[in-house]
């Protein structure tokens, strides 16, 4: 089996996913300013959707790099523009802070995913356990453990369902 052979080649895929990540923003952000922001989230939507599905078949560690470090950094990054102007337009909606703060836990940026899901919290919502969630795998990722555990008993408290 293609990836079986190649367990150990997760560490160089992620920094591939880091360069790409750092690579895309000017380019999405060119085409945020170009298209508006709605086209940019559609196409995230549907780019996120796909590069899902496609996960799913992943057979050989090439597959992981288009799927993974090329295609889903590249739909972190252009969903990130409208999500960024949508908070400069209501720094008030808690909802604002939310999904950037979980784009950020996932591209391993946990400071600023901790800071939006503070924010969203000290706003509130409806999505209170979400915010709580993300912002505990942040800091359990940087290894503050009793924050982390802190935060998933609160997140149990509000909603089972991330439990």
């Amino acid at each position: 089996m293609g990836y079986q052979r190649a367990q150990h080649g997760h560490r160089p895929l992620f920094g591939l996913y880091i360069v790409f990540s750092a690579i895309f923003p000017p380019i999405t952000g060119h085409l945020g300013d170009r298209f508006g922001a709605r086209p940019m989230m559609f196409v995230g939507a549907v780019m996120y959707g796909v590069g899902m599905v496609a996960l799913g078949f992943v057979s050989e560690l090439w597959h992981i790099f288009l799927f993974y470090s090329f295609l889903m950094s590249f739909t972190a990054s252009i969903t990130m523009v409208p999500m960024m102007a949508a908070i400069q337009l209501d720094h008030d909606n808690a909802n604002a802070y939310i999904s950037p703060g979980t784009n950020y836990n996932v591209l391993g940026q946990y400071e600023l995913s901790i800071a939006d899901n503070t924010k969203a919290l000290q706003i509130g919502g409806n999505y209170d356990a979400r915010s709580y969630y993300t912002r505990g795998l942040s800091y359990r990722a940087l290894g503050q453990t009793s924050n982390a555990n802190a935060d998933k008993t609160t997140t149990c408290s509000l909603d089972s369902e991330f439990c």
